[in-house]
C-alpha cells in the first residue's frame, strides 16, 4: 500500500477544513469516491484535466496542486511567465532540468511550445 503524499495530505486537510467528505469531493470533481480515496492514500494522482476542478473544489491554487501532483518540489521548479495580449499569465511547476533545456531550443520550437500553452489556457478559461 502506498503512503499518503503531499498531495493526498493536502486534499485530506482541505476536506476536513471545508467539512466535505470524499464522496462530496468526487461529485464536485466528476470522479468516483474510490478515485478520491486513491488520491488521498497516494495510490493515484489526478489526471491533468481534473486539476482545475479539484483546485476549485478544495480552494487551493491550481499551480500548487500541479506541483504536488507531479511530485516536483517548489524549490526544484521554475516559474515560467507567458505574456499574453490580456496581461501576464503565470505557469509554475516546470522542473528546473526541463526549463534549463528550453533555452537550448530554437526560437521556432520555443514559439511552438508557447502556442501550445496558449491553446491549453484558452480552453481552460472557457470552462
Amino acid at each position: 500500500m502506498s503512503q499518503p503524499n503531499d498531495l493526498g495530505q493536502t486534499i485530506a486537510r482541505r476536506l476536513r477544513d471545508l467539512y466535505l467528505s470524499q464522496a462530496d469531493l468526487a461529485r464536485l470533481v466528476g470522479v468516483s469516491q474510490q478515485t478520491v480515496s486513491k488520491w488521498v492514500k497516494g495510490e493515484a494522482r489526478p489526471r491533468p484535466e481534473r486539476l482545475a476542478d479539484l483546485a476549485d473544489a478544495v480552494d487551493v491554487p491550481a499551480r500548487e496542486l500541479a506541483l504536488l501532483a507531479t511530485g516536483v518540489k517548489a524549490a526544484d521548479a521554475v516559474m515560467v511567465v507567458v505574456q499574453s495580449d490580456d496581461g501576464v499569465v503565470e505557469i509554475t511547476g516546470i522542473p528546473a532540468s526541463i526549463a534549463a533545456k528550453a533555452g537550448q531550443l530554437s526560437r521556432e520550437d520555443q514559439e511552438a511550445i508557447l502556442a501550445f500553452i496558449d491553446v491549453k489556457l484558452s480552453k481552460h478559461s472557457r470552462r
